[in-house]
């Protein structure tokens, strides 16, 4: 298979210059590897290439047909349209994009399979890859910007790794009924519309999604939303790992969910951390939530299961708004400005919050040295068996070294609950008031791109994206790294 060699990030740079100078003004720049192409088509085994019978390949899986090294205007068309075909075609670095923005995708890709994307960057197109119906569909190693839509999928076995979704109107990635999708190390950022729904990643009817290692920051509305529009469906299968979401309105937010984890995320500086609502068996664990408004709000579900996790300085931590026969244990809560949990119902006049089991955590310092937590639910219980809770003001005395507190712990609230057991000092099973589970993610996002929001109402807006996605495509990437 014929492949174009990797070029420094300086050559790059340099050949975008050129190639912006030239081909704006309807020149071709014979120095650059970049040509202006017409649109390209594929339907079933035919195509169109240029010249007629010159494709480079010819499509299996060993020898795909090539599309590279060439700049597509999508004004008047998509720039590459694959139909209908099982070929196996390979469109490695290249570039799209619309002198008027917004009028089509870049790449259209419909009922078709094996088709590998990579090195590719897309600007201003109505979406930057736009996939329907398709399966076996891999996206690598690019950059989409400035479009309604980074990347569409309606499909299933598509998998999206190392690629940068920046500074798109709506999504940065918009799922929408789709199927086992798998996205790695993927970068959602500054994601933003005056109006409408606006998302790092938007999950729509689709079950069996994947994602890790990944970051989603700066988006105006959310940060990963999954929901149903269908009132008689629901998500499932929703998997968000090893990830960092961070600086988003709504940082993770499920409608209509089952079956899903939120494992081992960075989760801070978000209005809510992650907002689950009308859900069930949703299991959260070793999270870190940090200086969030709410850190993680549940309205109207049940089956939780919140474990293992870090809240530090959110101004509540954990919500139950009508939400029954959940677990929350072996957490550590310190800081909280107001609450580490509140168990209420939202609305007032909402079912109470009930069978619910609190125990094994270790509350710390939370509500100013004050109320630390707040039940108004019903039947909620606040010790597993003989152990409760570790409570910062409320440690001793223990005078039967049992290390169990002798006196109960008061919860505030109208359901006059208690922590029967408080913990006094470390037990076999508890959480030590040292402890902090979960493993410590450290994100380092290589890109540096944050500045795009500044530029986008600038004349130099095309000239900064063309250079900084090729620089992306020649390696650079956000990274997530876990000191274990």
């Amino acid at each position: 298979m014929r492949s174009l060699p990797k070029l420094s990030h300086l050559t790059i740079f340099l050949v975008v210059l050129a190639m912006i100078s030239e081909v704006s003004s309807g020149d071709e720049d014979e120095r650059s590897p970049f040509k202006q192409h017409a649109a390209i088509f594929f339907d079933g085994a035919v195509h169109t290439m240029d010249p007629p019978d010159g494709m480079i390949g010819s499509g299996t899986r060993e020898d795909p047909y090539l599309v590279s090294g060439f700049w597509f205007n999508t004004t008047s068309s998509p720039g590459v349209t694959i139909i209908n075909s099982t070929s196996h075609i390979l469109v490695d670095l290249n570039i799209f994009t619309s002198r008027t923005r917004l009028v089509h995708p870049g790449l259209l890709i419909v009922n078709s399979s094996n088709v590998t994307v990579r090195n590719v960057a897309a600007y201003y197109c109505s979406r930057g890859i736009e996939i329907r119906n398709c399966t076996d569909i891999r996206i690598s190693d690019s950059g989409f910007y400035g479009s309604n839509d980074g990347i569409y999928v309606e499909g299933r076995d598509i998998e999206i790794e190392k690629v940068d979704c920046k500074v798109n109107i709506y999504s940065g990635i918009l799922l929408n009924r789709s199927s086992n999708i798998f996205l790695r190390n993927v970068t959602t950022s500054s994601n933003t519309a005056i109006l409408g729904v606006t998302s790092g990643i938007r999950i729509v009817d689709s079950s069996d999604i994947d994602i890790k290692n990944s970051i989603s920051s700066l988006n105006y509305g959310f940060g990963i939303l999954a929901e149903s529009t269908d009132p008689s469906s629901v998500l499932e299968g929703i998997r968000i790992s090893s990830s960092l979401i961070d600086t988003n309105n709504n940082g993770i937010v499920m409608s209509r969910a089952v079956n899903c984890t939120i494992e081992e995320d960075t989760i801070q500086y978000n209005t809510n951390g992650i907002y689950i609502s009308y859900s069930r068996d949703i299991e959260v664990k070793g999270c870190g939530f940090n200086k969030n408004t709410y850190g993680a709000f549940f309205s109207v579900s049940s089956d939780l299961d919140i474990s293992n996790s870090e809240f530090d300085r959110n101004e509540n931590s954990i919500y139950l708004d009508s939400t029954e026969g959940s677990n929350i244990h072996e957490n550590v809560f310190t800081n909280g400005t107001y609450h580490a949990i509140v168990i209420d119902t939202w609305t007032g006049s909402g079912p109470l919050s009930s069978y619910n089991r609190i125990f094994w955590n270790n509350f710390r310092d939370n509500g100013q040295g004050g109320c630390q937590v707040i039940d108004n639910g019903d039947n909620n219980r606040w010790n597993e068996g003989s152990i409760g809770n570790l409570w910062s003001d409320h440690c001793g005395p223990d005078l039967d070294n049992d290390s169990i507190v002798d006196e109960p712990y008061i919860i505030k609230g109208t359901a006059n609950a208690t922590d029967r057991f408080p913990i006094a000092s470390r037990r076999e099973g508890a959480v030590d008031e040292n402890e902090v589970p979960g493993k410590n993610v450290v994100i380092t996002d290589t890109n540096d791109l944050n500045f795009w929001l500044l530029v986008a109402l600038s004349g130099v807006m095309t000239l900064l994206l063309l250079a900084g996605a090729l620089l992306f495509s020649a390696g650079r990437t956000g990274k997530v790294d876990h000191d274990l």
